[in-house]
């Protein structure tokens, strides 16, 4: 996590415990997150399109260093047939489907 991408991250199903870690070549205990559960964090990203903020939020994704993780590879797919019931509600009227690859 760092200052530019912590404000895309949001943690779900973590905790802080005391942990061990290296602090350069020391052993050290410090305060560490922890997985609670297979669903441990929410990365969001924005742009002026689907794709341009789904390609945001896996390229801060792909930033993280976490043992086994995985992705889900779907993001905005629904979208497409989503974002027209929005427009015609209102909202998002700004956004557009762009099909994310």
């Amino acid at each position: 996590m760092t200052k530019t991408n912590k404000k895309y991250l949001h943690p779900q199903g973590v905790k802080i415990n005391i942990m061990t870690d290296m602090a350069g070549d020391k052993i050290v205990e410090r305060p560490t997150w922890n997985t609670a559960g297979d669903y441990n964090m929410v990365v969001t990203g924005f742009g002026d399109s689907v794709k341009q903020a789904a390609e945001r939020a896996y390229k801060t994704a792909n930033a993280l260093h976490i043992s086994n993780m995985y992705l889900r590879d779907d993001v905005g797919e629904k979208m497409e047939e989503q974002l027209p019931e929005l427009h015609a509600h209102g909202y998002a009227t700004h956004f557009n489907y762009t099909k994310v690859t």
